[in-house]
């Protein structure tokens, strides 16, 4: 062992005197230890809420979506859909039509956000047949109806319920019916199913349809549709087959991933995320402060040893590597306890599930937890930055002291 590491190391573990510099020092390295565990389970929480949000977005929205530049239609047909998913790697690539309409159920009317699309690509919304609640997913016509699927808020509020006919107008109907104050038109769906996403927003707003009867009830033509989806076997290959599909498209094309789809939520839960870090990093800054105050007084109460040392020898840099190491070894200790300590309780919660939820208002029964290495080390690098800037002043200020003013002042 170096020499200044083993005087840094008899000024923090003196344990024949314990004293006020002893307490500082100690209250120093609970903080930081409780800053950096309180930083990896806030952060593991909100990464856990923040990947049951994306599962559920994804469970409806695609992974990517290409539409084009000034929002018209786009021309497909068989070749173009083999061509892109051969070249993407896609688990699957469909047309959608998508437009909102007004549901009317005898005297109740709500506006929804209509999803036409192939009944055999039931992929496009991945485990949606398993969120039936009442009847089944089915988007074939069947006795002369076509079928429809929708969300459970929405059906609540239409008062409908599965085999019930619903009618369904298009804005352009709406705009006949004002010009000759006569509503005709549109179409009649049996409701075939109800789902149940837990999104507030999708329960609420979204009905899926048969690809042809949508473009039949918004007049588009044939081989048209105003998306081209992409779908992926998961969230890491569609990010790895990015940069090919950005290749691929047309420049009159554009080209959304799922998190573009919801910028605005991801923008929210990123924020949120920020401020949580910084709020919480204020637990570790106060307590390098405590690691800055402890130094100091530490140089003030050793400036004999200092003089000595300096007689025996020792140069100015020699001097600031001693309290520079023991502040390195404050924050080592911190952060490695806190590392330790917050593995544990996210391991703990994950587990034995020891925060509990109530199941019947969220759709999981204890608080997520999903730590990522990433932030592990942003943590634990920002924890021991702080306690290694607090030994700037501190080092600097013994290097300062004169050999013959120590040994005269003592």
């Amino acid at each position: 062992m170096k020499l200044y590491l083993y005087i840094a190391r008899r000024y923090i573990f003196s344990f024949r005197s314990f004293h006020f510099i002893s307490i500082i020092t100690f209250l120093s390295i609970v903080g930081i230890t409780a800053g950096v565990a309180a930083l990896i389970c806030v952060m593991s929480i909100l990464n856990g809420f923040r990947d049951i949000t994306e599962s559920q977005i994804v469970g409806f929205d695609p992974h990517f979506r290409i539409s084009t530049k000034n929002s018209q239609t786009i021309k497909f047909n068989d070749s173009l859909l083999n061509s892109i998913k051969d070249a993407s790697g896609a688990e699957s690539v469909y047309p959608i039509i998508q437009g909102r309409v007004i549901l009317s159920n005898k005297k109740n009317i709500q506006p929804a956000n209509l999803l036409a699309l192939d009944p055999k690509k039931l992929n496009y919304t991945k485990g949606l047949p398993k969120r039936i609640v009442h009847g089944t997913f089915n988007l074939l016509e069947r006795n002369g109806y076509h079928n429809i699927v929708v969300g459970i808020s929405l059906a609540d509020k239409l008062e409908a319920t599965s085999n019930d006919t619903l009618q369904i107008y298009t804005p352009k109907h709406i705009e006949n019916a004002i010009s000759s104050l006569n509503i005709s038109g549109g179409k009649s769906a049996r409701l075939s199913g109800i789902f149940r996403s837990n999104v507030k927003d999708y329960d609420l707003s979204y009905i899926f349809m048969n690809f042809s009867v949508g473009a039949d009830l918004f007049a588009i033509p044939k081989n048209t549709a105003n998306f081209i989806d992409l779908r992926f076997p998961s969230i890491n290959a569609a990010l790895e087959a990015q940069s090919k599909i950005e290749k691929l498209i047309s420049p009159d094309w554009k080209f959304e991933s799922w998190k573009d789809l919801n910028s605005d939520l991801y923008k929210v839960l990123q924020f949120e995320q920020m401020v949580s870090f910084i709020v919480l990093s204020l637990i570790i800054l106060i307590s390098a402060f405590n690691v800055l105050a402890s130094l100091s007084m530490t140089v003030f109460e050793k400036r004999r040893d200092v003089s000595l040392i300096k007689a025996l020898g020792a140069d100015d840099k020699f001097i600031r590597k001693i309290f520079i190491s023991e502040g390195i070894i404050i924050g080592a200790i911190s952060t490695i306890l806190g590392v330790i300590l917050g593995l544990i309780l996210c391991f703990g919660q994950n587990k034995f599930g020891w925060f509990h939820v109530d199941e019947t208002k969220f759709i999981v029964a204890s608080i997520p937890v999903l730590v990522k290495s990433t932030d592990i080390v942003i943590i634990a690098a920002t924890a021991f930055i702080l306690s290694l800037l607090a030994t700037i002043y501190p080092s600097r200020r013994a290097a300062s002291f004169g050999l013959i003013q120590g040994l005269r002042e003592e």
